[in-house]
């Protein structure tokens, strides 16, 4: 499943997968998700050794439009961490996600 398709992501993109979160069971509506919380907590205190969080779906991550905007806004542009999508990787061609620290999760 969701898993597998970010592993082969990582693998082919040489991106090194540090940390795997999964929320079996939670929707993606908010982000009221037990590993997501652990997940932010983790991306905000490491976030000078993490380059990228990966992600199978953009939908997978959040399934509000504004409110995932609104995330990837602050991961992207205030921590400096990209989001990519494993299944939608149109915009990993036009960025550099050096190979260090990543967790792949959803």
């Amino acid at each position: 499943g969701q898993v597998h398709y970010n592993t082969s992501f990582c693998e082919r993109n040489n991106i090194e997968i540090v940390e795997t979160f999964i929320d079996d069971g939670y929707s993606a509506k908010n982000f009221d998700r037990p590993s997501w919380k652990r997940m932010e907590t983790k991306l905000y205190k490491n976030r000078a050794q993490v380059d990228c969080l990966v992600v199978m779906k953009y939908d997978r991550l959040i399934r509000n439009t504004i409110d995932g905007l609104q995330l990837i806004h602050k991961l992207e542009n205030r921590w400096n961490v990209k989001v990519l999508s494993a299944m939608e990787p149109y915009a990993f061609k036009t960025m550099r996600c050096p190979s260090r620290s990543v967790p792949a999760s959803w």
